[in-house]
């Protein structure tokens, strides 16, 4: 198949707290984009002083974190006049920081945990059970659930060590789930084995910039997850959420992939979780009712839309006992290693991993 563009690079490593993870990432994103035809060349990235090889045309960014989601590589790439994949450099630094996140996401009315933003630990009004992130850090790093008084000051401690405040959050019990989206061009569909998309009229339902489109969703396929165990998928219809017109002016569409729904072996889904153990469970499609596979699906959209996000992203949620959900952030440029999410959701859907880095690769035209 003939690429768009001839030469990519592949960013990778980086300068944040999560190198590790970036640096598996890219070789992952490097191995499938040449499988599907692409010229790669591997660029680790050890600071911000960095070069691109000559005879690239466009890059895939797989850097985590700190210049890599934060939109200061973005602006770099700009000025390098090189077509990048995943959203622009404002959109980028406005997700990364949870912060400026839950500000945005409050005006526009999508659910978030009550919270607040803390530069000293007696200050906080918020009772445990709680939840202290540093504001602009990813996979897990600095995060401390907070069961009682006693464990408070040495999670304060250690997260605000990151950048002298944190975001102090009520703990949700219940559900850790995620909505995977993937941007695509009009007329474009996933070609995956056991691949197919079906299209379902949104009878005018007001999201905002969402409203009135069409809703695609992958074909539901059963797959294992990290671990041994799979659930059925829940009939995905007409009620659903609207999927999306993607930028009127371009005429693409978002593509909602399947509900994955999170069980780590530990408390929570911490970095170990993630990475390390391989004891998380992951259920896909999640085995939840319809009606709310279509709420989050629909609240995902709403939160990719509303941060202006582009190309692809995944939305993580909690989801109440009481069935309420609430957007925790947006991952501009998620995980791509064995364990990540969005490519077991893109996989379910019928979108195999070479497929899903070549849908992303091909996309970074907009950011010429």
């Amino acid at each position: 198949m003939e690429r768009r563009f001839g030469k990519v690079a592949v960013l990778k490593g980086g300068v944040s707290s999560e190198r590790a993870i970036s640096l598996r990432s890219g070789a992952a994103v490097a191995q499938g984009l040449r499988d599907g035809g692409h010229e790669v060349v591997e660029v680790d990235i050890v600071s911000r002083d960095f070069s691109i090889p000559e005879g690239v045309k466009a890059v895939f960014i797989a850097l985590h974190g700190e210049f890599g989601e934060d939109g200061e590589i973005q602006q770099v790439l700009v000025g390098m006049g090189l077509p990048f994949t995943g959203s622009g450099a404002e959109s980028s630094r406005v997700s990364f920081d949870k912060v400026l996140t839950r500000e945005r996401l409050a005006a526009n009315g999508i659910p978030i945990p009550r919270g607040e933003v803390l530069k000293s630990s007696g200050d906080r009004t918020i009772p445990v059970p709680l939840v202290v992130k540093p504001p602009r850090e990813g996979s897990s790093v600095g995060i401390h659930i907070v069961s009682s008084e006693a464990g408070w000051e040495a999670a304060f401690a250690d997260a605000v060590r990151f950048s002298g405040e944190v975001l102090v959050e009520e703990y949700i019990p219940g559900r850790e789930l995620t909505v995977g989206i993937l941007e695509q061009e009009s007329g474009v569909g996933s070609q995956g084995s056991g691949g197919g998309e079906w299209n379902v009229e949104s009878g005018g339902e007001d999201l905002g910039r969402a409203a009135r489109s069409e809703i695609i969703f992958g074909t539901k396929i059963e797959t294992e997850g990290n671990a041994s165990r799979t659930q059925g998928a829940q009939e995905q219809t007409a009620g659903g959420p609207p999927a999306v017109r993607g930028r009127q002016d371009a005429g693409d569409t978002l593509q909602v992939l399947p509900v994955v729904e999170i069980e780590p072996a530990a408390e929570w889904y911490d970095y170990e979780a993630k990475y390390v153990t391989g004891e998380t469970l992951y259920t896909v499609p999640a085995a939840l009712d319809a009606e709310t596979l279509a709420e989050l699906q629909s609240i995902a959209v709403e939160t990719f839309r509303c941060l202006e996000a582009e190309g692809f992203g995944r939305v993580d949620f909690r989801l109440s006992p009481e069935g309420k959900p609430y957007v925790l952030e947006l991952n501009a440029i998620p995980g791509f290693t064995a364990t990540s999410l969005l490519p077991k959701a893109a996989e379910t859907a019928g979108i195999g991993f070479s497929e899903l880095c070549c849908r992303i690769m091909e996309l970074a035209a907009r950011n010429a």
